[in-house]
C-alpha cells in the first residue's frame, strides 16, 4: 500500500466517525451562523487536498456535503473510497447519484462493478455507467466504449455500441474544448 493510501486511510479512520454523524441543531442561545458558502468550502477543500491536508479537505467537503452539495459528496466519497471506507463512499455516491449527479452515478457504478462495499452487480453497474454517460460524463462513456469493444462488464461485444460511445465521447470532448483559433 502506498504512503498516500496509508495517509488517506488513517485520516478517514480518525475523521469519518465524527464526520459522518448528522449535524444537529445548535442550542437556542447559540448565535446563528452565517449561511455556508458552498463554493468557498469546495475551493478550500480542493486547496487543502492538493496541499496534502486530507483532514482539512474532508472537513470542508463534509460541511458542503451537509449543505446538500452533490459535488462535495462525490469528492468526499472518492476520498473515503480510496481509504477503503466503502460504506461511507457508498452512502455519499448513492446520495449524489439519486440527485442525478453523473460523477456520483459513475462512482457508484465503480463500487458495484468492483464489489466494493456492496455485492458485485455488473448489471446495476452498467445501468449506472449508462446513466452517467447519458448525463455527459466522459469517463463513463470511455468505460462503456471499452466494455462494448472488449466484452467487459458482462456485455456482449458490439462494434456498433462501442463506436456509438466513442463518437459520443469525441463530441463531448470537442464541445468542451475552447476554440483557440481566434
Amino acid at each position: 500500500m502506498s504512503d498516500r493510501k496509508k495517509v488517506v486511510r488513517l485520516a478517514a479512520m480518525l475523521l469519518v466517525p465524527g464526520l459522518l454523524m448528522p449535524v444537529h441543531a445548535q442550542e437556542a442561545e447559540t448565535p446563528v451562523e452565517a449561511p455556508l458558502n458552498v463554493d468557498k468550502e469546495l475551493a478550500e477543500g480542493l486547496a487543502a487536498f492538493n496541499s496534502g491536508d486530507l483532514i482539512g479537505a474532508m472537513s470542508r467537503y463534509r460541511r458542503a456535503a451537509n449543505s446538500g452539495s452533490t459535488e462535495a459528496k462525490v469528492r468526499l466519497a472518492w476520498i473515503l473510497d480510496q481509504s477503503e471506507d466503502n460504506a461511507g463512499a457508498l452512502r455519499l455516491y448513492s446520495e449524489a447519484a439519486e440527485a442525478g449527479d453523473p460523477a456520483g452515478q459513475f462512482g457508484l457504478a465503480e463500487l458495484y462493478a468492483n464489489g466494493e462495499g456492496v455485492k458485485r452487480d455488473v448489471r446495476r453497474a452498467v445501468k449506472l455507467f449508462e446513466a452517467a454517460a447519458a448525463n455527459g460524463y466522459p469517463r463513463a462513456m470511455m468505460v462503456l466504449a471499452s466494455a462494448y469493444r472488449e466484452g467487459g462488464l458482462g456485455l456482449v461485444p458490439s462494434t456498433e455500441r462501442a463506436e456509438f460511445w466513442e463518437n459520443r465521447l469525441a463530441d463531448t470532448v470537442k464541445a468542451n474544448v475552447p476554440d483557440r483559433t481566434h
